[in-house]
């Protein structure tokens, strides 16, 4: 919710750009307002005070750039990472090491291309989506699985709860 925001209110801000360059506190309070009720359940009582919520989140206007951009980047590149160091620990450690050894020789993604081979560019991201579209997947069967009647017929069922009876042959 606070990335949508973060978006929609540059967005305003640059509309607004063309006019005198400012929005005020009422229309980004509509704005969380909006955006607010869109996701929160009807169950959830709606304040009108929760309005200006948004101004506790001191990030929003104190940085001129996405604030949960950084969150997303730095999960991107953690796995990307994690992927490295699965595939192969002794050779992970090494690069970190030097990773660590270049200080502030080189900016972080200078330092993530040369250890690590890591750009920040879509590819990242894209594989990051990939994982995740995996894992729903695999939660989708595990609750599949959860749901999955236990026995495949009734006389199945009536097996298990009557020892033998059923599989005893009839007379002779």
């Amino acid at each position: 919710m606070i990335t949508e925001f973060e978006h929609k209110a540059h967005r305003l801000c640059a509309e607004k750009g063309y006019e005198n360059g400012t929005i005020s506190g009422a229309e980004l309070n509509a704005l969380w307002t909006e955006l607010y009720k869109d996701y929160r359940s009807d169950s959830i009582e709606y304040y009108a005070e929760d309005s200006a919520e948004w101004i506790y989140i001191h990030h929003i206007f104190l940085t001129n750039n996405y604030y949960t951009f950084n969150y997303a980047v730095s999960k991107a590149i953690t796995l990307s990472l994690f992927k490295q160091y699965r595939a192969d620990p002794e050779t992970f450690n090494e690069n970190y090491i030097a990773y660590l050894s270049a200080g502030s020789t080189m900016t972080p993604e200078e330092k993530l291309k040369k250890y690590f081979g890591i750009e920040i560019n879509r590819q990242i991201f894209e594989e990051v989506m990939a994982v995740m579209e995996l894992r729903i997947r695999q939660l989708e069967e595990l609750e599949k699985e959860r749901n999955r009647p236990k026995f495949e017929s009734a006389v199945e069922s009536l097996n298990i709860y009557s020892g033998s009876f059923w599989n005893t042959p009839l007379g002779d």
